[in-house]
Parts: structure tokens; sequence; C-alpha cells
């Protein structure tokens, strides 16, 4: 028979140890949780760093490094940054659907917007259910990201020597636009300017390794900037605007993207400039020889001027027809009536430059009221 001293005892020794394994088992689950816990925060840290630097289907890898090797620049500190809100069209309660037939026209996509209204007033197969290929009218964006990731004013003075690397790209792509040649010298404010004027893709890709030390870190600050937008159909893998099949957009982000430059100043100050004369340090043994570019769009092109619009800035582009997979003749473009209204026309798809010219003039004239 056990002692009530030793039967006391062995009560008191189970009284301490139900406590103390309960408090162990609590402290093993928590350990467990923890761990748990841990272990999908870095996974989930891993995914969300390795997606960030890829674009669509791995089309674009991150190569080589810059000056900004980190990809560019915070754009909101920019001096060339303006915050632009409320661009996005809507489409107008009483929107015009364009018959093509019946009204004489051959771009399949077209998209129309009262820039005071914000509205799309006139359209056809411009929203997000029909893709279309932007071809150079990509270099408007291209445009905005060089410009709201420069850091001063006085970059644009900044002379850069064109490389032969570049050069040969893309002139082996068909880009090379005004013909520079490697060795050649152009500011960044006339690089600038040769994206828009000249559509120039040398232009382009030098601005790229400028600014963010490579074409793929640069088109992802494309596609962030896209997001920041809230263009939910558009896709860059590109510059230039050069055909792939993931290098996409729709005449209303299109649209959007053009109104966001025009009512950025500086981005503005290039889409409407007519011409430029490159600077004597371009060919510095030119033996006085002066080299101008000029707005391709609007001079060069057989563009006529609408009877109700004065169009003030614009951006072509092409891939090759729209049966071989190509973009057709695209066109966007921005004008003003005579009493200040301004409009912005986006056209895609048409088989010639002249009928996509004949068509800008067109749509302007009847739609733009």
């Amino acid at each position: 028979m056990q002692s009530p001293m030793n039967e006391y005892k062995s009560k008191t020794d189970r009284s301490i140890l139900r406590p103390a394994l309960m408090l162990a088992v609590l402290i093993s689950i928590l350990l467990v949780l923890t761990l748990v816990f841990f272990i999908i925060v870095k996974v989930s840290g891993t995914l969300t760093s390795n997606d960030s630097d890829d674009i669509d289907n791995g089309a674009v890898t991150e190569d080589g490094d810059g000056e900004n090797a980190d990809g560019g620049n915070d754009h909101a500190s920019s001096p060339f940054y303006t915050s632009v809100s409320n661009f996005y069209p809507s489409y107008a309660p009483d929107e015009s659907l364009v018959s093509l037939a019946n009204a004489g026209l051959n771009s399949p996509n077209i998209a129309l917007v009262d820039v005071s209204a914000n509205q799309i007033i006139a359209s056809s197969k411009s929203g997000k259910s029909n893709i279309i290929f932007p071809a150079s009218m990509t270099k408007v964006m291209t445009l905005i990201v060089a410009l709201e990731n420069l850091t001063s004013e006085k970059q644009l003075q900044e002379k850069i020597t064109l490389d032969a690397a570049v050069v040969d790209k893309m002139v082996a792509e068909g880009s090379s636009g005004y013909g520079f040649k490697a060795g050649e010298v152009l500011t960044v404010d006339e690089l600038l300017h040769a994206v828009i004027l000249y559509s120039d893709g040398t232009a382009c890709l030098t601005l790229a390794n400028y600014i963010a030390g490579s074409e793929a870190k640069f088109v992802k600050l494309m596609n962030d900037k896209a997001t920041e937008m809230g263009l939910q159909n558009t896709l860059f893998q590109n510059t230039t605007g050069l055909h792939h099949q993931y290098h996409y957009s729709t005449c209303q982000d299109i649209a959007a993207i053009m109104m966001y430059a025009m009512k950025n100043p500086h981005c503005a100050r290039i889409m409407t400039a007519q011409s430029l004369t490159l600077g004597s340090h371009f060919r510095p043994n030119n033996d006085g020889d002066t080299y101008t570019m000029y707005n391709q769009a609007l001079h060069t092109s057989k563009f006529t001027q609408p009877n109700k619009i004065t169009v003030t800035a614009a951006k072509t582009g092409y891939t090759g027809q729209l049966e071989d997979d190509g973009s057709g003749y695209c066109f966007v473009s921005y004008g003003k009536t005579r009493d200040g209204k301004a409009f912005i026309l986006v056209t895609a798809g048409a088989a010639t430059v002249a009928l996509r010219n004949q068509d800008t003039v067109a749509i302007y004239d009847k739609y733009a009221k």
C-alpha cells in the first residue's frame, strides 16, 4: 500500500507533468507553423522575383549592363515626368460605330477620340477583343519612357557616340530609319527627335542602352508604364515596334498612349516638332554640311491635312500586310479644330500608305465635331 507521502508526491508529479506536456506540444505546433510560414514567404518571393524579370513567354530576356543597369530611374522624380490622370478614353454613349463599307474606309481598326470629353466618338474594332500589331506607333511609348527616366535637363545635351553593334542590328532588321552610321555623335535630345521624326530604330536602341543598360530592361520599363497607365491590352517586346506575335495593343490603348504623350509638355514638344537640324558634333568632319530630320509622318508620306482639323503630331507604322500577319499601314495622329478642340485618331490595317492617309482625312472630316 502506497504511503500518504508517496501518494501525494505521485499526484504532484502528475499535476506538474500534464501542463508541461501541453506547453511542449503548443511550442512544437508554433515552431512548425512558423517554419511553414517562412517557407511560403520564401517561395512566394522567389516566384515574384523571377516573374518580374521576364516578358511574356520568355520572348525577351535581360542582357547587358549599362549606366543605369538597375533598369532605369525612379521616373516620378524625373523633371520630365508629368502626373497625368483621366486620360484613358471611354466610349461615348452615342459613339458612332463606323461601317467601313458605307463610309468608304479601308482601315479595319479605328478609334477617334474627343480629347476634351475623353471619349471615343467613332470606332471600328478598337477595343480589347480587337488586338492589333502597333508597329512603329510603339515609338510614342518609347519616347515617353525615355524622357521620364532622365534624371536632369542637362542629360538632353549629353552626347552619345553610335555603337557599331547597334547600327548593324537595326540595319539587319530594317529599322535603321535615318541611316545613321557607327561613330556618329548625337545628343540625347537629337536621339529623342529621331525616334519620332524619322522612326529611327538605332535611336531607340541607343536610348534603351543608355537609360536602362539593355533593350530588354528598357522594354520592362515600357510594360511597367503600360501597367501604370492602366493599359490592359498592350504588351511590348521591343522599343521599335518590329513584328513579334506577343507585341500587341489596341486602337483604344494606342489612343491613350498618344493622349498621355500630348498632355506631357516635354513629350508634346518632340511629338509636334516638324524638323530638327543636327548639331555640328554629328559629323565633325562634314566640311560645313548640315543634316536635317523632317517629320516623316506629316511631310514625307504624302499626307494631306483634313478640312476640319490641323494635324500637328503623328506617328506612322508598318510591319507587313495583314494577310501575312503584319500590321498593315497604321497611323496615330493628334489634331485641333480652328476653335481649339482636340482629337486623336488611330487607324490600323490599311493596305497602302495612300489608303491610310485617305482614311485619316475622311474620318476626321466626317466624325470630328
